[in-house]
């Protein structure tokens, strides 16, 4: 068993400034805190540099303030209270109108300079850019470790593992992967041989085999798609496991266009069983997929996906 598990959304870097009207929006929803960012890595992203070159600013514009709020009072012989020489910017409460102030604004701009802190304008275009370039990065790790995989199936030619469904409608469904941590859609609709009935009031996807029956299609331009493109249909006696494969995780895959098969761990437990027809498939259901490899040299690498079945009318 297990669990079918997404990514959050994605933090993104954003000036204050411009989000006055979004303070929701500043929160960390993990960490349940209403105010967050980093600086751990200053070596190697420049967010953190203007994070530490802000607190700079802030720590020395306290220490400027106070000692002239000290110099203020001592001048006109009035005693300041602990509450006035309490850390106004970089304590517990943010003090606004010390903030505010006219000596506030002086010695907080004056900081600002000396540390080159970027104005809130300059801050925002710096935010929108350090948000597309970490896109940039996360999509290049995804396409190495997309490549890498898609060679491994290349090589293994097809791949029989456990997968979740995290959508259902009367065209196709998207299922979750969890070997592979990935997630992709199966198009069952308009497929020669297959009957889908869509039942929406339960949310309830019911495939089966066309028996002596036409295939029904929309219009008459329409081509309907090979089963073979949705569904690798193998004969029970065909999908039994030896002892021997049942070990090693390979078996045969006879008559099918793939030479071997890889098992998980998972599937070489449960004998990689494939489905059987009529399948019935509820949202959150397990269904046996089969992965292989689609594209290269000249067209666009991927990871195609197809339901496991099993019928003695193959």
């Amino acid at each position: 068993m297990f669990y079918a598990s997404k990514h959050m959304q994605s933090a993104e870097y954003f000036c204050t400034g411009d989000m006055i009207s979004r303070k929701d929006d500043w929160a960390h929803y993990v960490l349940s805190v209403p105010l967050y960012t980093h600086f751990t890595s200053s070596l190697r992203r420049y967010p953190d540099i203007i994070v530490h070159r802000t607190l700079n600013a802030v720590i020395e514009a306290e220490q400027v303030y106070l000692k002239q709020k000290k110099s203020s009072t001592v001048r006109n012989g009035v005693k300041a209270t602990s509450y006035e020489m309490e850390r106004c910017f970089t304590g517990l409460q943010f003090s606004k109108d010390a903030a505010e102030s006219e000596e506030g604004r002086k010695v907080l701009s004056a900081a600002a300079k000396k540390f080159k802190v970027p104005s809130s304008e300059n801050l925002g275009e710096v935010a929108a850019y350090c948000n597309e370039r970490k896109w940039a990065g996360h999509r290049a790790e995804e396409a190495g470790q997309k490549l890498y995989m898609w060679a491994l199936i290349k090589n293994k030619e097809i791949v029989v593992c456990n997968a979740r469904v995290l959508g259902l409608g009367p065209r196709f469904m998207s299922v979750y992967v969890p070997k592979l941590a990935m997630e992709r859609r199966i198009y069952y609709d308009e497929v020669e041989g297959l009957s889908v009935e869509w039942l929406e009031a339960t949310g309830t996807l019911v495939l089966d085999a066309w028996r002596n029956k036409p295939t029904q299609r929309r219009g008459p331009q329409e081509k309907c798609r090979a089963l073979e493109e949705v569904v690798m249909l193998v004969n029970p006696s065909e999908s039994i496991l030896s002892e021997e494969d049942e070990e090693s995780g390979v078996t045969e895959a006879s008559g099918c266009t793939a030479k071997s098969v890889l098992l998980s761990d998972d599937a070489v437990k449960a004998q990689a069983a494939p489905a059987v027809l009529p399948l019935v498939i509820h949202y959150l259901s397990d269904i046996p997929v089969v992965l292989h490899a689609t594209g290269g040299e000249d067209s666009a690498v991927d990871i195609g996906v197809r339901l496991y079945m099993s019928s003695y009318f193959k």
